[in-house]
């Protein structure tokens, strides 16, 4: 059997610090809305996705169309 090497850990904390900076989830994101935070939502759907509903404010950048 392979040996599968062990993750290290400091890199692992540095990805998923880095991704948090640029991404966030539907309770984070509820949560500013309804506290009014300054936040600009991209919408990152395909155009046609866009048109059938988004948040409101959300700036539809269609990245699969």
């Amino acid at each position: 059997m392979a040996k599968v090497p062990r993750p290290d850990p400091k890199m692992a904390e540095r990805y998923f610090n880095e991704k948090l900076q640029l991404t966030t989830g539907p309770i984070e994101l509820s949560h500013w809305l309804e506290e009014g935070s300054p936040i600009q939502v991209i919408d990152v759907r395909a155009s046609q996705d866009y048109e059938k509903g988004h948040i409101p404010g959300a700036v539809g950048e269609g990245a699969f169309s």
